[in-house]
């Protein structure tokens, strides 16, 4: 919430900066693309309280109709029911921008056999086979989602999830599991072949608020008028830095957060050209743009399975879970039995 107000007031600020012909300091694009990483995904996810979540973070004006963004949208996924393009009347679907970042099953088992393999290395480790910590490779993994709340959230949610890999392939002494909660607003258009980074933000928070609708905002079951329409419901009390990118000073003043700069510019003189202001490296810990669990954009069905922390008895492979290979195997041998 409060988040969404600074947003807010930025770009209230700009509207009245544009008036007075001056340029905006806010950095922002039609084609922009939210992400959400998480380590703990909640439940009850419906795309009217999805959208609501995406709109408090690109702007109440996000999906409005725009050329610019017409031909930059990069996913189109499968819809619930009760959705149709025919209805858009102009307006592109908001949730197209929407990137929700999720380990997968053969992830963590990677890790897991690295953590293996560490442990016959390591000559001077003593010998702990008594220890449930040091003998479970799967101990350790931070991220929370159970096979239930992954049935009981819209289709429409569940087809934004794509995987979350490792910026950096050859981590030492091993890959480790996401331990990190974030959110960022990733630019489009110029900035993803601009020449300063690999990929460029408008902001980036580093956050303990975790993908539920406790923590990033739930809509009340009874509203008022329409003054009441943004008004959005929250349960927790969350943390977080916020690194937002600036432009339109004449002073210097002007930075620039990004991920993986495309060439050292330790100094001001070395910086881009055409740019007066500093280039920030985030260091980012998983791959920007990545690929999605639905590989075919016109198929429901998941290439691979998403990390499940828990599968929760008596939900089986029904729902959902039926489009991963994981539910798909736990189908065959019941069809065996």
């Amino acid at each position: 919430q409060r988040v969404a107000d600074i947003l807010e007031r930025i770009r209230r600020r700009d509207k009245k900066r544009r008036k007075n012909g001056q340029p905006p300091s806010f950095i922002a694009t039609d084609s922009d693309r939210l992400t959400m990483q998480s380590t703990s995904f909640g439940g009850n996810w419906s795309r009217q309280n999805m959208e609501a979540v995406v709109r408090s973070y690109m702007g109440s004006d996000a999906g409005m109709p725009s050329k610019a963004a017409s031909s930059q949208i990069r996913f189109k996924r499968n819809e619930s029911s009760d959705y149709s393009d025919d209805d858009s009347d102009g307006y592109r679907d908001i949730l197209d921008s929407l990137d929700i970042y999720w380990p997968s099953q053969s992830f963590f088992q990677s890790i897991a056999q690295q953590k293996s393999k560490r442990r016959k290395l390591d000559v001077e480790e003593k010998d702990t086979e008594n220890s449930y910590e040091n003998t479970d490779p799967m101990r350790g993994f931070y991220c929370f989602h159970s096979t239930q709340n992954f049935n009981t959230n819209d289709l429409a949610i569940i087809s934004r999830m794509v995987q979350y890999k490792t910026s950096v392939s050859h981590q030492i002494p091993l890959i480790l599991s996401p331990h990190i909660k974030t959110v960022s607003r990733l630019l489009g258009d110029y900035y993803e072949n601009d020449s300063r980074f690999e990929h460029a933000f408008s902001w980036f928070i580093l956050t303990s608020a975790c993908l539920s609708r406790g923590a990033q905002g739930r809509i009340p079951d009874m509203r008022g008028f329409e003054s009441d329409a943004d008004v959005m419901g929250y349960s927790n009390f969350e943390l977080g830095v916020m690194f937002c990118s600036k432009t339109g000073a004449a002073t210097g003043s002007n930075r620039l957060y990004g991920f993986k700069p495309k060439a050292c510019r330790c100094t001001a003189d070395a910086s881009a050209p055409g740019w007066n202001g500093s280039l920030v490296h985030l260091p980012v810990p998983y791959q920007l743009r990545a690929e999605a669990y639905q590989a075919d954009e016109d198929d429901a069905n998941m290439c691979e399975t998403p990390y499940f922390h828990e599968l929760t008895e008596g939900v089986g492979a029904g729902g959902h879970l039926g489009l991963c290979p994981l539910g798909k195997e736990i189908i065959a041998k019941a069809c065996k039995h």
